[in-house]
């Protein structure tokens, strides 16, 4: 009798340790496939907000260019940065922060600023944070 005894209770000891084993394994492959979606997900919303982002600045921006040359002016360039990031040019904290951005955007310094380089400094992930 007493041997039946241990028999049963390493059999149920095995199937016990089998069913933690199995269990953790597959707990962690769910939430590797859970996490991988995650990732996935949020790259893609990444990524379309930046889309979006870039459609409105086209958009804004062909407000201000009046002859659809793709360029603007230095007057027609505050008046567009002043839409976009809330500018103040009474501040002189939003002065500095507009030359700031005018050596970002005129590369050749010509007092002009191309749609091109406007949509390679909305495109930077640090673009607000011109320091």
């Amino acid at each position: 009798m007493l041997p039946a005894y241990f028999e049963k209770r390493s059999n149920s000891l095995f199937f016990i340790v089998f069913l933690v084993v199995g269990l953790q394994f597959i707990s962690r492959i769910l939430l590797a496939t859970i996490y991988d979606n995650y990732k996935r997900r949020m790259e893609n919303r990444a990524e379309n907000k930046s889309e979006q982002r870039i459609t409105t600045i086209k958009s804004y921006f062909k407000l201000y260019d009046k002859n659809d040359s793709g360029v603007l002016d230095i007057e027609q360039a505050k008046k567009f940065f002043a839409l976009i990031f809330d500018l103040n040019y009474k501040e002189p904290n939003d002065r500095t922060m507009f030359r700031k951005i005018m050596t970002v955007v005129d590369v050749d310094n010509s007092k002009t600023v191309k749609l091109e380089n406007v949509i390679e400094f909305f495109q930077l992930p640090n673009f607000l944070d011109l320091d």
